[in-house]
């Protein structure tokens, strides 16, 4: 019985994945990680003046950057850390996001850091909490959703 339901649980978790995964890059979030595609230096340094400008409204988002790092290949890559502070209404999320909209890549990032926190309120795992999020922004996007006890 006890593996009948971790197999249960395993598939649930598989199936929530799969959809995310589908689901948190839109067509025009993926256009924007073409442009790093053929980004240099300068472009991950607007990018990260922008971020840096904007962190009053990431912090509004109910997260906080806590690092960010930069690999410089061909093309680059930037590697974002955010730690999760509180849960914000989503008429504020609505708000936050129409501040947002003239500002594309922050506007990604407030977007992928709200996605975190619904795909962990999706799958409540017991006593573990949602404490960080790192976001990968390059030619392969990635979203890593870190839970603690």
């Amino acid at each position: 019985m006890t593996d009948s339901l971790i197999n249960k649980a395993k598939d649930s978790l598989i199936n929530k994945i799969t959809e995310l995964k589908e689901d948190f890059f839109s067509d025009e979030d993926k256009n924007l990680f073409q442009d790093l595609k053929s980004s240099g230096a300068s472009k991950v340094k607007e990018i990260l003046a922008g971020i840096n400008e904007s962190s009053a409204l990431i912090i509004r988002s109910g997260y906080e950057l806590t690092g960010a790092s930069v690999t410089l290949g061909l093309p680059p890559d930037i590697n974002l850390s955010f730690a999760f502070r509180n849960e914000i209404e989503q008429e504020e999320k609505e708000r936050l996001l129409d501040e947002l909209e003239a500002n594309k890549i922050v506007g990604l990032i407030v977007k992928s850091l709200f996605k975190a926190g619904s795909f962990y309120e999706s799958i409540k795992m017991g006593d573990y909490k949602l404490t960080s999020v790192e976001i990968k922004l390059g030619i392969t996007p990635g979203i890593s959703i870190g839970f603690t006890r």
